[in-house]
């Protein structure tokens, strides 16, 4: 349904603007985790999600 819905998104508005909601799904990917399964992010997973939500933030500002 998730990817239903978010191909339906790049359909409806721009692309700069929905991409950054799929970025949501890298957090939330994580925080389920966390809370389902008691999994720990490692220092790399924290610098590369820190620089996934970076990017997805100018990319989202740029836009306008």
């Amino acid at each position: 349904i998730g990817v239903a819905l978010i191909t339906r998104g790049y359909q409806v508005a721009e692309a700069s603007y929905v991409s950054v909601f799929e970025y949501a799904f890298l957090l939330s990917a994580g925080f389920w985790g966390y809370m389902l399964f008691g999994e720990m992010l490692d220092l790399t997973a924290i610098i590369g999600v820190s620089f996934i939500v970076l990017s997805g933030t100018i990319i989202l500002f740029r836009a306008r």
